[in-house]
């Protein structure tokens, strides 16, 4: 069984090189290969995913702000 995947693996390595944006593998080794690609994809989506939370964890927190800010009118009778 690991040698079938093994032989899957490698027939995925050289349909990549025909993707737009993958360039030439030379001679490097197929695992080397398998793992940039894997680790770039990785990274997309853990970047992907910080990027998502940095923009829509703000919004629940929305309605825990008071709806009447009297900061202004604080400040004047305090001063």
């Amino acid at each position: 069984k690991l040698g079938a995947r093994a032989g899957r693996f490698t027939k995925l390595v050289k349909l990549l090189r025909f993707l737009p944006g993958m360039k030439d593998v030379g001679n490097e080794g197929t695992a080397r290969v398998i793992s940039g690609v894997l680790n770039r994809a990785l990274a997309m989506r853990v970047s992907g995913l910080i990027i998502i939370m940095v923009m829509v964890l703000p919004v629940f927190e929305l309605v825990t702000y008071p709806e009447n800010d009297f900061s202004m009118k604080m400040w004047v009778e305090e001063v």
